[in-house]
């Protein structure tokens, strides 16, 4: 039997089980990396197409190992740098085929539900290949071969600051480690200036209700140059939506 209480209780447990992990809306996604809220949700959920007069299924690329339904509407933090690194991958030239089969490939390989999300890989445009041997020789995880290239390094917007890993564990949007951080264990991974952990977002409705850069930072207790950098982030998120 279900009801408001059950309703209520799977609801909380949902949200605890991102904790340490971030949360994000699929809309909310979108907007932190510029796209559209229907290819992350394609990207993350899956999508129905036809086919020459047939109804055909194509699952997810990302996170479809841990999600399920209840988490259908929500990203964690590893999920939102993978969609980060298939939009870049996407931007040299890659197919979004070639993306997917790498994907499951190296999924396996590493034994990790999110390969993308270990900054490993570098892109010629066409071929995405993993930083396994040295600058120049690297494996091709389709062809299982080691290759000689001169690839293009990965060059995402921001910094990511990894383990020793290489998996992510923060991104700053704003390059340089300056001042705006998206840490899954800081505030569900919502955007926050870095030093006194308060979201962006607060920042930027203050300043909009005051109108004054003085008085946001005041209120909230936030440098100067911080609040200055939360406003004009939360401005250029709403810029390129």
């Amino acid at each position: 039997m279900t009801g408001p209480l059950n309703d209520s209780a799977a609801m909380a447990k949902h949200e605890t089980s991102f904790i340490g992990r971030g949360i994000y809306s699929v809309p909310d996604a979108a907007q932190l990396i510029g796209l559209t809220a229907n290819r992350v949700r394609r990207w993350t959920n899956g999508y129905e197409f036809t086919d020459r007069g047939r109804r055909r299924w194509s699952p997810p690329i990302i996170g479809h190992v841990e999600r399920n339904a209840k988490a259908a509407s929500s990203l964690s933090f590893l999920d939102l740098i993978e969609v980060l690194y298939c939009d870049f991958f996407l931007s040299q030239g890659v197919t979004i085929q070639r993306i997917r089969r790498l994907h499951d490939k190296s999924r396996k390989a590493l034994g990790t539900g999110h390969p993308f999300a270990t900054h490993r890989f570098r892109t010629d445009g066409k071929w995405i290949l993993e930083e396994e041997i040295d600058d120049e020789r690297l494996y091709n995880h389709l062809t299982e071969q080691i290759e000689d290239h001169r690839l293009l390094r990965t060059v995402l917007r921001g910094d990511l600051d990894l383990d020793q890993k290489k998996a992510v564990l923060r991104w700053w949007p704003l390059g340089g480690r300056h001042h705006v951080v998206l840490d899954p264990l800081r505030g569900f991974g919502a955007p926050i200036v870095s030093t006194e952990g308060v979201p962006t977002q607060a920042l930027y409705g203050t300043y909009r209700a005051e109108g004054s850069y003085r008085k946001t930072a005041s209120w909230w207790q936030v440098s100067l140059s911080a609040t200055k950098a939360a406003v004009k982030f939360e401005q250029d998120l709403r810029r390129a939506a």
